[in-house]
């Protein structure tokens, strides 16, 4: 394995575990927002298996990441006012 091989390697399990991490907080705020995937596709206009392939780690969040995100912000939001 030449140098440039290794570094390869490296940087796929570095972004390995932030996808890892990523797709970890996604499920856990989702599920404490008490939103179901099928909430988050509704909202978002995402398809449902493309966010479950997220959670899985099988797809990588991209274009959809943005748009995740701002539904979640808004729905703890939600979830914190009405507390």
């Amino acid at each position: 394995m030449g140098q440039r091989d290794f570094m390869d390697l490296t940087h796929y399990r570095r972004n390995l575990r932030v996808r890892d991490v990523y797709a970890s907080l996604l499920r856990f705020r989702r599920i404490g927002a008490g939103l179901s995937i099928e909430d988050v596709s509704a909202a978002t206009g995402i398809r449902a298996n493309y966010i479950s392939m997220i959670e899985k780690c099988q797809r990588r969040p991209r274009a959809a990441l943005a748009r995740i995100e701002t539904f979640l912000n808004e729905a703890e939001r939600r979830q914190e006012i009405a507390s």
